[in-house]
């Protein structure tokens, strides 16, 4: 599922409650035009969705990049161990002006092609 009216965010469902292990972002094309200004920065939030709270809770934060595989350092542990079947990512860009503000300097749906999301099922986790 994608969204990019109030919020630019990509979400996925699994069948089952999931932990996620590892998350690689590769480097993502950003949509901008020649001489435009490279201060831009683009953080995303990864979330998952609390059956109980009936809400999206932060679970981390990654930058994107142009040029760089980011390995995102997941919280681990398990008093720290998240569970969940529904998770989504968030983009929000920083350092713009009103200008980009109205366009969209990178698409949900390119984001989910460039990221790369293992998971972990295990019965006595739900």
């Amino acid at each position: 599922m994608f969204w990019n009216k109030s919020i630019s965010a990509m979400a996925w469902r699994y069948p089952q409650p999931r932990a996620l292990t590892k998350v690689r972002i590769f480097s993502v094309p950003y949509k901008r035009t020649l001489g435009s200004h490279d201060d831009l920065q683009v953080l995303c939030h990864l979330e998952y969705w609390s059956e109980c709270r009936n809400a999206y809770l932060p679970f981390a934060q990654f930058f994107l990049s142009e040029s760089e595989v980011c390995h995102l350092t997941l919280p681990g542990g398990n008093p720290q161990l998240i569970v969940a079947s529904t998770w989504r990512v968030v983009i929000t860009m920083f350092n713009y002006n009103e200008e980009q503000k109205r366009s969209i300097l990178i698409s949900p749906r390119a984001l989910a092609a460039c990221i790369r999301i293992d998971s972990y099922f295990n019965k006595s986790y739900t």
